[in-house]
């Protein structure tokens, strides 16, 4: 009672002040304070985990390879991991003395834009109450350790790159297509997993009724070649670095392929597709049938394509 008296007589203060520079920070607080809410319980469920001893083993295993790095080891010809080479440079760059805490702090401030940007999302989507339920859940996911939402693994750092990509994706703006594309090729830098959404993503513009025909064709264009300009300065930095075919082999094609050891991993692969695109072909003809939204159908085909890549 005491803190909301508190706040109403601050805002009432600044309010007062039009030019004041706090103003707009204030006004916005104040329209969106269960953003807030939700930021202010994810930090207290990760405050734990910045100061736990390690005990994750893909924390270690990253670490160990950013030691190499800095050691003069080449990645992928000298020290060999299966994931793409941002995760281990991002660790490199946590060295500041307790590269567990560092890292965790990325981890943490990269959850922050995660869920700002979920927020966003969902008001682009105009989701409203919807909206409040998903940045429950995607608070809870990300912050509690039951779902290893708390370690500083790659889903961590792709995922606010991502979800920022669906926002200006869905902007229907040349510039932000562009900027979408670069995002999702970042993401995929990290691991090869954004690159369904971004299959998503552009199903959506072929499809939806929002767009002309030459309008499609533009956004596309502009969605892949942002794509491909990250992937291609990470191609060009390992080629010069002499292990460009090695990263393709252990960073891209062993990324998945390392599981099949112990699995049925090809033939569930098959089953994946298949699932998948009579999924995408269902979802299509019920749009075409105006059984629902543009802003379904966009929600349709990310869940069933996440749920083909999680499964």
């Amino acid at each position: 009672m005491f803190l909301s008296n508190l706040y109403r007589k601050l805002y009432n203060i600044v309010r007062s002040m039009p030019n004041h520079p706090s103003r707009p920070i204030l006004t916005f607080l104040k329209s969106n304070w269960f953003l807030v809410l939700f930021l202010g319980l994810f930090i207290i469920l990760r405050i734990p985990s910045l100061f736990e001893p390690h005990w994750y083993g893909d924390e270690g295993i990253y670490a160990s390879v950013a030691m190499a790095i800095e050691h003069g080891k080449k990645l992928y010809i000298d020290v060999f991991d299966n994931r793409l080479p941002f995760i281990y440079y991002l660790y490199t760059l946590a060295d500041t003395g307790n590269r567990l805490l560092m890292i965790r702090i990325f981890s943490l401030v990269a959850g922050v834009v995660s869920l700002v940007g979920i927020y966003f999302l969902g008001k682009r989507l105009q989701l409203k109450n919807a909206g409040i339920l998903v940045m429950l859940v995607a608070t809870w996911f990300l912050g509690s350790p039951r779902f290893e939402g708390n370690i500083a693994n790659t889903e961590n750092f792709f995922l606010p790159l991502t979800i920022w990509a669906l926002w200006f994706g869905l902007a229907a703006k040349r510039r932000d297509l562009f900027i979408a594309g670069l995002l999702f090729g970042t993401a995929f830098t990290i691991k090869f997993m954004p690159f369904f959404t971004l299959l998503a993503l552009g199903i959506y513009i072929l499809a939806t009724q929002l767009y002309k025909q030459k309008e499609k064709v533009q956004y596309l264009f502009l969605l892949g070649v942002g794509f491909a300009i990250p992937i291609a300065v990470v191609f060009l930095f390992l080629y010069f670095n002499g292990d460009l075919q090695q990263a393709v082999q252990f960073g891209l094609l062993n990324n998945t392929s390392y599981v099949a050891e112990y699995s049925n991993e090809g033939i569930k692969a098959i089953w994946k597709v298949v699932g998948l695109g009579v999924s995408i072909v269902g979802i299509l003809l019920f749009y075409r049938l105006k059984k629902f939204s543009s802003t379904s159908l966009f929600i349709f085909l990310l869940l069933f394509v996440s749920i083909a890549v999680i499964v």
